[in-house]
């Protein structure tokens, strides 16, 4: 059994606060694998967003996409997660 431990730091208000994570590895590879990869979603979401809104700014956007842009940003919203 594999204990990986995560520190991270905050960066804006809480500087030098630390985080710990442990994963019990390969059991939890899955769980550790998105606790790593979770500012790359952040990325994705925002890079949507903001293709959503040139096109919008465009007059380019259907009626399918507002929808889209209004779920996604109402998940966010949902999940108490902050992009911006």
């Amino acid at each position: 059994m594999w204990v990986v431990i995560l520190h991270s730091m905050a960066l804006l208000e809480c500087r030098g606060v630390k985080a710990t994570l442990e994963f019990n590895l390969p059991e939890e590879q899955t769980e550790h694998q998105l606790a790593l990869d979770g500012w790359k979603w952040k990325i994705v979401v925002e890079a949507v967003l903001e293709r959503l809104a040139e096109l919008d700014d465009e007059g380019k956007i259907s009626q399918t996409l507002d929808e889209f842009r209004d779920l996604l940003i109402g998940k966010v919203d949902d999940y108490h997660l902050e992009l911006y």
